[in-house]
């Protein structure tokens, strides 16, 4: 009996970089979250949730697109930690969508659980495939498109996992 050899889909590449003073302890917090989102974020039982899913707002692309994108990408992301100007400020994390890089808010990123985490480098990786959302406000609607809907289902697929 000849075993078939199955060759795995090209895998995006996430580059940490240091903006700032990014602490061990940071640099620590990325790389887990990373692992996590790359050991996962293809499964084939949490795209195919993905396919399942309801239609998202802010996009008129069916749900098996967005599946096969996040099937399909390989681009590099790079994920860093940046300071923000304010140190009260909200933002978790932002998205340069020309570079693709991920930045996580230095004073959020410590105090976030993990599930937060991996949640911020879903949805922030979402908008690296070109998906936004309506301002920077948890609404309703918002909590529907892709990259808040994505994000809630990818952390949801891990813990039903016992993966996080």
């Amino acid at each position: 009996m000849i075993t078939p050899v199955l060759t795995p889909p090209m895998h995006n590449q996430i580059t940490i970089e240091s903006h700032y003073d990014t602490t061990n302890q940071q640099y620590a917090i990325i790389n887990t979250v990373r692992d996590v989102f790359f050991q996962h974020y293809r499964d084939p039982a949490f795209l195919q949730r993905v396919r399942e899913s309801q239609p998202f707002n802010h996009t008129t692309e069916s749900p098996e697109v967005v599946a096969n994108k996040i099937e399909h990408d390989t681009s590099t992301i790079k994920v860093g930690v940046f300071k923000p100007l304010w140190i009260f400020s909200r933002c978790i994390a932002s998205t340069d969508i020309g570079t693709k890089t991920i930045s996580f808010n230095k004073y959020k990123l410590s105090g976030a659980n993990p599930a937060e985490r991996v949640n911020t480098l879903m949805h922030e990786y979402i908008h690296t495939l070109g998906y936004t959302h309506d301002g920077n406000y948890n609404t309703a609607y918002n909590r529907a498109t892709v990259p808040y809907r994505i994000g809630d289902m990818f952390v949801t697929y891990l813990e039903d996992n016992d993966f996080i």
